[in-house]
């Protein structure tokens, strides 16, 4: 039995890797009212031949605004939930990896600001900060004379 006949063969030999996407995007309501919570579902699979992990991101706004990171085996599916309210009326989209939907908040808000996804915490700002601790500052030498 001759195994080559005089041939040369290349074989390329690839690693095993997972190739996880986000399969499908659903959200529980479409339209909601100001500060109403809703759920999107991303359905995110493993096609490839590996296991793997990934984060799956949320973006509202054109902001990233939740993260969940997920571990797949080959061929499975997981859902990954997210839950959100938006205060300000409008029509938003919701993307998870390369799936979109769209959410319309409807009604009467009370601000007329645009959304937001940031906090800001209690206190004072800097120049405030300062301000007030130069005045401190002066009522203190005013009682040492």
């Amino acid at each position: 039995m001759e195994v080559d006949q005089g041939k040369t063969w290349q074989v390329e030999v690839r690693p095993r890797e997972p190739n996880i996407s986000v399969a499908s995007l659903t959200v529980d309501e479409r339209e909601v009212q100001p500060g109403e919570q809703f759920t999107i579902v991303a359905n995110v699979t493993n096609t490839g031949d590996a296991p793997g992990e990934r984060t799956v991101s949320l973006q509202l706004f054109g902001e990233t605004v939740a993260t969940r990171n997920v571990s797949l085996a080959v061929g499975d599916t997981t859902s990954v939930t997210f839950n959100r309210s938006v205060v300000t009326a409008g029509s938003y989209d919701a993307t998870v990896g390369n799936e979109t939907v769209q959410v319309t908040v409807v009604g009467d808000t009370a601000t007329t600001q645009p959304p937001s996804t940031t906090t800001e915490g209690p206190g004072l700002g800097a120049l405030s900060a300062l301000a007030a601790l130069m005045a401190v500052a002066a009522a203190l030498r005013r009682r040492r004379r």
